[in-house]
């Protein structure tokens, strides 16, 4: 390591990429397997109809749902906190207004991701569970 710390800040930076790299990967396979599970269930006729059976249907549908929404919700919020967060620092407004501070304070609350992520992996899991106890 250099005095000057330049080995420990390209070390944080490639930790920070490796992490950019996995959240993107899980958000994207949360998103095609919130979506491209239940397309799969509906296209196939014996599966789609045991499953218009079920009175679990509503749910299976409802946890889908919720798995899928809480991804784009996190999307959304990181995306709109990050810009807001850029925005002010490029255009030198006041980093003092309410606003900036709450987007600031947002962006480094990771548990918030990870309570989404948790969220829609117990939602999909679920979800695949019941459809698996109609199917069998």
């Amino acid at each position: 390591m250099s005095n000057d710390g330049s080995s420990e800040s390209v070390e944080e930076q490639h930790n920070f990429d490796a992490y950019l790299d996995y959240a993107k990967t899980l958000r994207a396979w949360f998103i095609a397997y919130g979506v491209g599970a239940p397309v799969l269930f509906l296209t196939k006729k014996e599966v789609a109809d045991k499953l218009a059976q079920s009175p679990s249907k509503d749910l299976i549908v409802y946890l889908f749902l919720v798995g899928v929404c809480l991804q784009i919700l996190i999307s959304l919020a990181n995306k709109w906190g990050n810009w807001y967060v850029y925005a002010f620092k490029t255009k030198s407004s006041s980093k003092e207004t309410k606003p900036y501070k709450f987007a600031h304070w947002f962006i480094y609350q990771f548990w918030i991701d990870i309570v989404c992520d948790v969220g829609s992996a117990i939602a999909f899991g679920l979800a695949t569970v019941k459809v698996l106890f109609v199917l069998l």
